[in-house]
C-alpha cells in the first residue's frame, strides 16, 4: 500500500513539472515572437499580456483566438478548455473585448475567465489579454456521491424559509485543487427584510459541505436632490424678483418604511438603503433649518 501511494505522488509530482514545463515553454515563445511584450505576474502566476500588437489575424475573435491558441498555456490552460463566451466593441469601437471560461470536463469552472482586447486596426491585433485562470492540469477529479436535488434539500432544512432555484454542476477550482460543485441561488422572498445567498457546495461528499457563501443582496444607497421655488436673496417676493428654483437645504427625506436623511447645502442627499428593489420617498416643508 505504501509503494502504491509513493507511486502515485511521483506521478503527480511528474505531471506537475509537465505542467510547468508547459508554462515556461509558453513564456519562452511569447518573448520570442514578441521581445517587446510585457507579462504581469500576479501570485506567482501569468495574469496579463501587454504591450505589442500581437497575433493579427483578420477579425476580433479570429486574432483572439489566434492568441490563446499559441499562448494559453501561459495560464496554465489548455487551449482545448478556453471556450468562447461572447465579445463587445469598447470606446466607441475602437477596441472589441473577446471573452472566454475556462472548461473542465466540459464543466464551466467557477470564477475562472480570460478577456483578450483586440485593436479595430488593419488586421485586428490582440493588445491586451488579461484573465484569472486555474492551474488544474494535473488534478483528478474525484466522482460525485450526492446529486443536485439532495444537495438543495440537505441546505433547504438549515434555510426552511428559503426557495432555491439555478442549480449548476460546475468545477470548483484553485490552483492545484479542483472538485465537482454545484451552485444554486436561495433567496427568502422578504422585502421588508431581504436575504439571499449563492451556495457553492461540494457534490463529492454526500454531506455536501459548503465551499463558498456569497450574500447576493445589493446594497444601493438612494440619493437624489430636492429643489423649489424661493425668492433670490433678501428682497421680497415681487415682479422684479421672482421666485426660482433652488436646492432646498436641511430638508428630512425619508424612505417609506426606511430610512431618512436631511438634504446639504446643494440638496442633495443620501440615505442608506440595504436592497436595489425600487422605493418610494416621502418628505415635506420641514426640518432641522425650518421655521
Amino acid at each position: 500500500m505504501l509503494r502504491l501511494a509513493l507511486s502515485v505522488f511521483a506521478g503527480a509530482l511528474v505531471f506537475g513539472a509537465f505542467a510547468a514545463e508547459g508554462t515556461a515553454a509558453a513564456v519562452e515563445r511569447l518573448q520570442r515572437d514578441y521581445p517587446a511584450a510585457r507579462i504581469y505576474y500576479s501570485d506567482g502566476k501569468v495574469s496579463r499580456v501587454y504591450g505589442v500588437p500581437m497575433t493579427p489575424f483578420g477579425s476580433p475573435e479570429r486574432s483572439a483566438d489566434a492568441f490563446i491558441k499559441a499562448y494559453s498555456e501561459l495560464y496554465g490552460v489548455p487551449y482545448s478548455n478556453l471556450v468562447f463566451d461572447g465579445e463587445l466593441e469598447l470606446m466607441d469601437g475602437k477596441f472589441t473585448a473577446v471573452y472566454y471560461y475556462q472548461q473542465c470536463n466540459g464543466l464551466r469552472v467557477d470564477r475562472a475567465w480570460l478577456t483578450v482586447l483586440v485593436r479595430n486596426d488593419p488586421g485586428y491585433p490582440v493588445v491586451l489579454a488579461s484573465g484569472h485562470l486555474y492551474d488544474i492540469r494535473n488534478v483528478a477529479l474525484v466522482p460525485i456521491r450526492i446529486g443536485v436535488q439532495s444537495a438543495i434539500e440537505r441546505w433547504a432544512r438549515w434555510y426552511p424559509e428559503f426557495t432555491f432555484e439555478s442549480p449548476e454542476f460546475i468545477v470548483y477550482a484553485e490552483d492545484g485543487k479542483a472538485t465537482y460543485a454545484y451552485r444554486f441561488y436561495g433567496s427568502n422572498n422578504n422585502r421588508e427584510n431581504p436575504e439571499a445567498y449563492e451556495f457553492i457546495v461540494d457534490a463529492t461528499r454526500p454531506d455536501a459541505p459548503i465551499l463558498r457563501m456569497e450574500d447576493r443582496i445589493l446594497y444601493i444607497d438612494v440619493t437624489g436632490t430636492v429643489t423649489g421655488y424661493a425668492t433670490p436673496g433678501v428682497k421680497p417676493d415681487r415682479a422684479d424678483n421672482p421666485p426660482t428654483i433652488q436646492p432646498i437645504q436641511d430638508i428630512w427625506v425619508r424612505l417609506v418604511g426606511g430610512n431618512a436623511a436631511y438634504t446639504d447645502a446643494s440638496g442633495y442627499y443620501v440615505i442608506p438603503h440595504p436592497g436595489s428593489t425600487s422605493v418610494t420617498l416621502n418628505t415635506s416643508v420641514g426640518g432641522s433649518g425650518s421655521i
